[in-house]
Formats: C-alpha cells, structure tokens, sequence
C-alpha cells in the first residue's frame, strides 16, 4: 500500500494574522499548532538565556570605562536576572504549550514576557551619544548580533521574534540618530528588513509544516477513535505483519483473545502463533496451509476461517487482509482485520447437525441416510459390488405411545436405536426416517443371506421386553430389504423397493423379514389404480351392498342379516372385499364409505320384520373417528330403527389401535342399545382379554376353528366347547362364521354355538332377495333355501 500525502491540495497563502498565530482564536486546529509553536521556542530557551548573559557581560566589560562598573554591573544583574526569569515563565504549563493547545492570549502573554529582557537592552543601545566610535560600533554589533540570534532561534514564533527585532531595532535606529549617524542607522534598518523578511519566511514554512502535522494529527486521532468504536462495536480487531510473516502490530482486543499483552506477541510468527504451535502437527488444518500460502505468495484475502488453539481449546476467526506495499514496489507486509467467529460457528455446525441428525436418538435422519445410500449406490456400481437399504417398522408402537404417553414413547425409540447399533457393524448407516421408522444402508451386502439372518436378529433383538420407567413394554419389527442396484439402480428406487419390502412383510403378519421382488411392483402399481378409482367408486354407484343370513342353528330360521360391502368395477367386475378394503383404510376413505354402509343398511333393515336384525362390520379406523355415534344415531333416528336391531362387528384391532375415542365410542353405543360383537374370536393374541373392554352382546366364533372341528380336531372342539361355556355364563350368544358343509353345520351345532353363518345355507344376496326371503307369508317356516342365489 503506497504512502501517500494525507492533504493533496494545495494550501491557500496564510494571512498575517495567522502567520503571527493571532488568528482563530479557540480553533482546536490553530491551538495545536500555536502550542507548537510555543514548545519549538522552547528548545533554544536555555540556549538564548545562556547568550543573553554572555552578551550582557561582554558589552559591560566593554562599556565599563564609559558608564563605570557600578551601573553595567547593575544593568548586567538586571539583564541576567531578566533572562533567567523570563526563561522559567515561558518554560511554564501555561505559557510553554505543554497542555497541547494554547490560545491567543498565550502568545501574547509569551510575547511580553519575553520582551523584558529586550526592553533592558534598549538602555545601551539608545544611549550611543557618550561612547566613542569604537564603543559605539561595538555595541551595536553585540546588540544587532543579540538581534540576529533570537532570530533565529525564535523564528517559530513570528510574533515574539518580531516583537523583539522591532524593540532592538527602534533602540539602535534611535540611538545611531541621536549621533547624527544616518547612514549606520540606514544599515540598521536594511539589516533589520531583511532579518525581518528571513522571520516570515521561516515562520511561513514551519507553520504551514504544523498545519499538517495538527492536520495529521487530528486525523489520526480520528481514525483511531473510529477504529476504536468499531472494533467495539462489531468485535473486531486490527493486525499488521512484516514481510517475514511477524507480528508488528495488533490491537488489545486481538491479545486478549490470545490471553497475552501486545508487547509480548509483537515479533511472534502470525500463522504459527495462531496455530498454537510450531511443530507440523499444529499447521495440518487445510484453512491453516491456505492462510500460510496465501501470505507467502503476497495474495489478498478476504473472510478466510482459520482455526485458532488458544490454551489447547480450538476455536475459529475470520480473517481479511491486503499487502502492504511501499512506493518503490516492495512488499512490506500485510495489514487486516480479524474476529471471533467461534459462537456462530458452533451455532452453525450446531444447526447443520439438527439438520441431518434426529434430534430424539442422535441417529442420522432421512437427508444424511439418503447420502449414505447414494455413496453406497455409488461404490456398488464402480465396484461390481451389492449393497442393501433396510426399512424397520416398529410394531404396536402407536398403542404404547397413545397410552403411556409421549415421553414413553421418547424413551422406547431411543432404546431400539441403541439396539440397533449395538446389533449392527460399524460399516453400516443407521438412521431414523421419522415416527417408529428407522433404516439401515448396508454397504458390503454381497452375501444377501447374511443381510436377511441381520433382519432376523434384529427383530428378535427388537422384540425383547424393554423397562422403561417402571413398565415393561413389548413391541415388534417388521423389515423390508431391498439389494442395490438390481432392485433399484438409483436411491430414489432402491428406496421405492425397500418400502414395497416393508409392506409385504407388514401384510403378512408383522415381525418377519422380506426382500423386495419384482412382482411387488405390479402388485404395487395395481393398488395404486385400484385406490384412485375407489376414491370415485361411491359417487359411480359402483359400491353395493350384499347380505347374508344369520341362521338359528337348531330351528334354521333367519335371525338377521350381515352387511357386506361389494364393489363392482366396470372393467376388472367383482373385485374382493378383502382387497380393496385395506386400500381403503390406508387411503383414508374408509370413514366415507363406512358411513354410506350404515346408512344404507339401516335404510334396508327397516324393510325387514321386527325380529331380523342388522350386523355391520366397523373398520378400527371408524372406531378412531369421534363422529361415529352421531352417524349411527342419525342413521337410525332417519329410518325408524330401533338400536337394539342393529349389531355392530368389531375385532381386536379395535384395541390394538385404542385411542381416546375407542372405549368412549363403545360405552356410547352400550347405552343407546347397540348390540356389539366381537368378531374372528380366538384368532388374536389375547381376545379373552378384550372381553373385559365392552358389554359384548355376541362372540363370533372363526371360521378356522369351525373347520377343525368337522375334522375332528381335539384342539377345534375343544376351543369352540369353552367359548360357549364362557359366552353363556356372560350372557353372550354365539354364531359360527364359515360353516360351508352339512358337517361343519352339524359339527357347531352339537356343540351349542346358537347360530351359524356361512355358504352352506346361502351366499351373500341383493337387497331385493333378502327382503323377499324375510317376507314369506305368515304361518310358513322362515327357513334359508340351502346356496339360495
């Protein structure tokens, strides 16, 4: 950086006024130079009394013979004593400019001081009448060389100066004329011109010279300040360094960072200090080698993050700079400015770890798992190599946190992270995607066996009881696995197939593991169309209802009808109920077209004779609606049927999905009269259990059990024998779902199920059938035609 002239522009001429400093009186500008001015003179005080003494003696040893010893002595005493005094008053606080700034009146006071002592060398200078030429020559040398002296050592302060050469030289003017010498005093006052003009001269320089230094100065004093109060103000500091990368300047704020004195980090190499360190080990960090080129090969830098060892804790500053070059072209250095940036960046790195790890487990959530999958994906195409995605779903999670809670829940899901990782090898990413959803990228999966037997470890291990805050929890896991890249090329599909993986393996019963395969796609793609052409299905008239007898198992008359809901498409037909309604439930239409089968069923059950009643299915995501009463209520209120007619069928998974609407919901259908059955009894994991939940007015005996009993299966029998003893001591009837044969019909019936369902006495059938079978003329038996449609 180039030295350059703080004030470029030309000075305009200085006035008299403010050549003789008695111009701008109060003007902080001016009182600093008037206070130069009074130090310069200052300098050559001592100088000027020790010469005023030695003249002083010289001329009254010259003179001693024309005026007497007593009276030069006398005069000599009083121009010594003079000069001493007035030497001491200008050498004074007031007078002598120390404070840095002097008024106008400082140097007039300086002025007449200092011309006491020049009023007593007027005596002999105006008294030349007495002494003889050579006296007289004499003294007007001594007095004229007194002259000259003060000249030019007061110079710096035209104004005292002058005033002394015009006492002197009106004193000698008035003596050589006395004489009658005009052509002596003629020289006099040539010599006293010129003295004169030499003054102004040099007063004009060294003024202007102390314009631009208080001009300097006062700059300087405002750039400091600024500096200053922006360093406090925005934490930052100043730093200078030499060619050789040493410190040469740094501001107090920097050593307080470094916990050192300036003084004693002055000379210190600025790249080495920073690093804490001078072995090789302290200069590793890129940013550190980057700062250390960046100064060797003379570069400007800007907002460069280096980071700092200060009492072996690291922390980071932001470092700008520029070189600093000489007029001549040669590199000097650099000069900057630094800050702490340690608290932005922790916050930073902090906000950059909160987004892409899960704040509850620690884990990597889905954007850093997704990297490791692409990485992954990466390295098993350069390699030939397969690599893995695999999704765990927790099982029975949901119930767990909507009835202990939330914290609970907080708990559990990170005591199955650690599970994970505790059951996984270090080359595996393991992640949390969200809710109960974790997932595993496997980077060496070319041993696809051992990745399943990994699956399988990791469910049992995720199935063992857990304790947390005094409960004992049991969940499950269920694992899809999808092998990349044949089962997806890109983290987008491989993604896509391990999710189908999860699926399938949810759908067949949970807890086990499945790999993706191809046909998973179809089955995929095919619900997909499927669930967008339900979502119009209801609006089309496409939905309908079926209805199947309830048969008396000893009498076989009909004693209500099941709802069954049909879809008929118009391309693919009949497509199954157990196919479509899960699609349903899971896209969220169930409640809809829950809510049209109650109406319409109990819109038809109206038709039928008193003692027929109405059984419905209800999805556990219509138990979770918290309107489900008010549409039954209205429903039945809307068509006049009583709500001891209408049967609702519910199962276990009811309970699996409790929330805070399940037992409110069924102790609200128990006290308007709503009979409730608990259907595919036996089937769950702990059906006895449920019974505790409801008032149930029904136990639905599966099928499966039906089926074994007309094979004679002790187990069968036996089962179906203690769900009736138990179902009769509650008050609870019985119906056997399935019966298909006259032997399962007979098998249920000799061991006391009250009714039976199923297609050996009829398939489901339309409206119009059942209302035409419930409404035979009265006196002949209500008896099911057997496979009646």
């Amino acid at each position: 950086m180039t030295q350059k002239t703080i004030n470029s522009s030309p000075r305009r001429p200085l006035s008299l006024r403010q050549l003789l400093g008695i111009a701008h009186d109060g003007d902080p500008l001016w009182d600093q130079v008037r206070a130069m001015q009074l130090q310069a003179s200052q300098q050559f005080l001592s100088l000027k009394m020790a010469m005023s003494i030695v003249y002083a003696s010289c001329l009254a040893l010259t003179l001693r013979d024309a005026y007497g010893v007593a009276a030069l002595a006398a005069w000599c005493g009083l121009v010594i004593a003079a000069s001493i005094a007035c030497h001491n008053a200008l050498r004074s606080e007031e007078l002598g400019g120390a404070r840095g700034r002097a008024r106008v009146q400082s140097i007039w006071a300086a002025t007449a001081v200092l011309a006491i002592p020049n009023l007593l060398w007027m005596i002999p200078a105006i008294f030349l009448t007495d002494l003889t030429n050579a006296d007289q020559a004499l003294t007007v040398f001594l007095v004229s060389t007194a002259m000259m002296a003060s000249t030019v050592l007061l110079f710096s302060a035209p104004v005292m100066c002058l005033t002394q050469l015009g006492l002197l030289t009106g004193a000698l003017i008035t003596g050589l004329l006395l004489k009658s010498n005009l052509l002596n005093a003629a020289v006099v006052a040539g010599f006293a011109a010129c003295m004169a003009s030499v003054i102004v001269q040099h007063a004009r320089a060294f003024i202007a010279a102390r314009l631009d230094e208080a001009e300097l100065k006062d700059k300087n004093a405002t750039i400091t300040l600024l500096l200053r109060e922006y360093e406090e103000a925005q934490g930052d500091w100043l730093w200078q360094i030499d060619s050789e990368g040493r410190l040469v300047h740094l501001t107090d704020r920097m050593a307080g960072m470094l916990g050192r004195e300036p003084d004693d980090l002055v000379g210190r190499h600025f790249v080495t200090l920073i690093a804490g360190g001078d072995d090789e080990a302290a200069m590793r960090p890129l940013a550190l080698k980057t700062l250390a080129y960046q100064i060797e090969s003379q570069a400007p830098f800007t907002d460069l993050v280096v980071p700092v060892m200060i009492d072996e804790q690291p922390r980071w500053w932001q470092l700008s700079a520029q070189p600093i070059v000489d007029e001549d072209g040669i590199h000097r250095g650099f000069r900057g400015v630094g800050s702490d940036i340690t608290e932005a960046r922790l916050s930073e790195d902090k906000i950059n770890r909160m987004a892409r790890y899960d704040a509850l487990t620690g884990l990597p959530n889905r954007a850093l798992l997704m990297d490791g999958l692409e990485e992954a994906l990466i390295r098993a195409h350069r390699l030939r190599r397969v690599c893995a995605l695999m999704f765990i779903d927790l099982d029975r999670f949901k119930s767990i946190n909507d009835t202990l809670g939330h914290q609970i829940g907080d708990k559990l899901l990170c005591e199955v992270a650690h599970r994970i990782e505790d059951s996984t090898d270090d080359g595996h990413r393991i992640g949390r995607l969200g809710g109960d959803e974790f997932a595993i990228v496997v980077r060496e999966a070319d041993d696809d066996k051992a990745v399943i037997e990994l699956g399988e470890r990791l469910i049992d291990r995720l199935s063992d009881t857990y304790e947390i805050d005094g409960h004992k929890l049991s969940i499950g896991a269920s694992i899809g696995i999808a092998f990349g890249p044949s089962d997806g090329a890109s983290a987008h599909n491989l993604i896509r197939s391990a999710d189908l993986a999860l699926y399938r393996a949810k759908d067949a019963g949970r807890g086990v593991v499945r790999r993706y395969l191809p046909e998973m796609h179809r089955e995929a793609e095919e619900r997909r169309q499927l669930e967008t052409e339900l979502r119009s299905a209801l609006k089309n008239g496409e939905l309908t209802l079926a209805y199947q007898p309830i048969i008396a198992s000893h009498t076989q008359k009909i004693e209500g009808f099941e709802a069954l809901l049909r879809w008929t498409h118009p391309a693919l037909g009949e497509v199954p109920p157990d196919k479509f309604v899960p699609i349903a439930e899971e896209a969220g239409l169930i409640t809809s077209i829950g809510e049209w089968v109650i109406r319409s069923a109990c819109a038809e059950a109206v038709n039928w004779p008193d003692n027929i009643r109405l059984a419905i299915n209800l999805s556990p995501l219509q138990f979770a609606n918290p309107n489900l009463t008010t549409v039954i209520l209205s429903s039945l209120s809307k068509n006049g049927l009583s709500p001891t007619r209408l049967e609702v069928e519910i199962t276990e998974g009811v309970f699996l999905a409790e929330n805070a609407y399940t037992l409110a919901t069924l102790h609200q259908l128990e006290a308007i009269g709503v009979r409730i059955a608990l259907d595919d009894f036996g089937t769950g994991y702990s059906s006895l259990g449920y019974l505790r939940k409801a008032n149930f007015s029904k136990i639905k005996i599966d099928r499966s059990f039906v089926r074994g009993a007309a094979q004679n299966s002790d187990e069968s029998v036996a089962i179906i024998r203690a769900i009736v003893a138990m179902a009769g001591s509650l008050g609870m009837e019985t119906t056997a779902e399935g019966a298909e044969t006259e032997e399962e019909y007979e098998s249920v019936r000799d061991l006391g199920c009250g009714q039976v369902q199923g297609f050996f006495f009829s398939h489901p059938m339309s409206a119009a059938q059942a209302n035409a079978l419930v409404s035979e003329p009265e006196g002949e038996p209500n008896v099911v035609r057997r496979n009646f449609g």
